[in-house]
């Protein structure tokens, strides 16, 4: 399925040039680097969009990625997914236009403490986080890299999930194998830590609790720890990221978070079970906001 995706991509199926040329896009400020590419707010016929540009000389970039994350962009189609405005090749640059969200990254937002995140906003956070990664795993997708830097935050609060050059389909059979150790150390799950282990798209859900544990404490996991294989090892071991239980006051947040982080993929809830969740949750902190503010009224 991904060479067919990378085929489609090459031949045109997939339609990769919207009628929007690069000439007619002119770029403002860099808002966010990357391994493979540096991405500018811009302006294009008076519409505020979003650039990543990737260079061919860059280490990390292959133009099979490129290919393959622009493919699923314009053929993925959820309100809670970055959609592709438009792409091409300015030889040696590769660049992508996207809607721009203009809270940037939800690290960001959270690393923002003068950014109010009452729990209500949190939790509808969380949700439409979930109801995108619902969509992936619906058409057969892992993402990989679920963590706060890879959520998009627009300035009604519109959430959207980004970085797709290392997403991989499912397949027929509901396991991945493990050809190089992709993610982010801190998100990662145990059996993708493993060489050599398969894995499904319960990884995704396993890094959807490490964001969960992000949204709520507003802290980096595993923040103690300085080193990478510090962090592989303490995972290993059985380790989860540390909190204390009043820094997410409901139990219910409390107890999906470590359901999705559990060590066995099997025991990890599925997606209609966290938005059940999280909706029960969302109706706890609702009222307690009411009853807060006819206190403080």
């Amino acid at each position: 399925a991904t060479q067919k995706i990378i085929c489609m991509a090459r031949t045109g199926e997939i339609q990769l040039h919207n009628p929007l040329l690069y000439e007619n896009v002119v770029l403002d400020e860099i808002i966010g680097k990357g391994a493979v590419g540096t991405v500018y707010s811009a302006c294009q016929n008076g519409q505020s969009v979003a650039v990543k540009v990737s260079k061919a000389e860059t280490m990390a970039f292959t133009e099979e990625e490129f290919l393959f994350e622009v493919a699923l962009m314009c053929a993925l189609d959820h309100p809670n997914i970055l959609p592709c405005l438009g792409a091409g090749i300015v030889a040696p640059y590769y660049f992508f236009i996207s809607p721009y969200q203009g809270k940037g990254s939800l690290k960001m937002v959270l690393n923002d403490r003068f950014e109010p995140l009452p729990w209500v906003r949190r939790i509808n956070i969380a949700k439409e986080v979930a109801k995108g990664l619902q969509y992936l795993h619906s058409k057969g997708l892992i993402h990989r890299d679920i963590k706060s830097e890879n959520i998009l935050v627009g300035v009604n609060w519109e959430i959207r999930i980004i970085d797709f050059g290392t997403s991989r389909f499912i397949g027929r059979v509901d396991s991945a194998s493990l050809e190089s150790m992709m993610g982010t150390a801190e998100w990662m799950a145990p059996e993708m830590l493993a060489e050599g282990k398969e894995y499904s798209e319960k990884v995704d859900v396993y890094s959807y609790g490490i964001l969960l544990y992000e949204i709520f404490t507003r802290n980096h996991p595993y923040y103690e720890l300085e080193r990478r294989y510090e962090i592989v090892s303490h995972v290993e071991a059985g380790n989860r990221p540390v909190y204390r239980e009043d820094e997410i006051p409901f139990k219910i947040l409390r107890s999906l978070m470590v359901n999705c982080w559990h060590k066995a993929p099997k025991k990890r809830p599925g997606w209609s079970t966290v938005l059940l969740k999280l909706d029960d949750a969302l109706v706890r902190a609702s009222r307690k906001a009411k009853e807060d503010a006819a206190i403080i009224g």
